[in-house]
């Protein structure tokens, strides 16, 4: 089997099947992965999600989270505990996404936990925010 080079991947293009506006900054499940939007992304539209970088997002309340700790998404804030493992999302309102689709992080169940990435810095309990480095 032969590969053939399409693009680099740290953001891709993303049709929003959702139904639902994305907006600039939303977190987009993406399957197993998360992304975060790019730009706003009307319903039915086109346009991109960023799978790698670094982003300032929510944190889970009163959660301390040590640097270079594995994160998950969940409706309550990025934490450092998966409430349901990545493997059992597939029973999950999120779903796996097929072929250009996925789901507006938004509308997770609240025990759905993705995989996010890693905390690229220590976030103290009181703190209501984090650093994630996605990947």
């Amino acid at each position: 089997m032969k590969a053939v080079y399409v693009q680099r991947g740290e953001a891709l293009d993303y049709a929003n099947t959702t139904g639902k506006d994305i907006g600039a900054g939303d977190v987009v499940v993406f399957g197993k992965r998360i992304g975060i939007a790019g730009m706003p992304i009307p319903a039915g539209g086109l346009g991109t999600i960023h799978m790698t970088g670094v982003f300032r997002v929510p944190k889970k309340a009163s959660e301390a989270i040590e640097a270079g700790a594995d994160v998950y998404y969940t409706e309550d804030g990025f934490s450092a505990a998966a409430a349901v493992g990545v493997s059992d999302m597939e029973e999950s309102q999120v779903g796996t996404a097929k072929a250009g689709e996925a789901t507006v992080a938004a509308e997770a169940a609240p025990a759905v936990a993705v995989a996010a990435g890693y905390a690229v810095k220590k976030a103290e309990a009181e703190e209501g925010t984090m650093m994630v480095n996605l990947g």
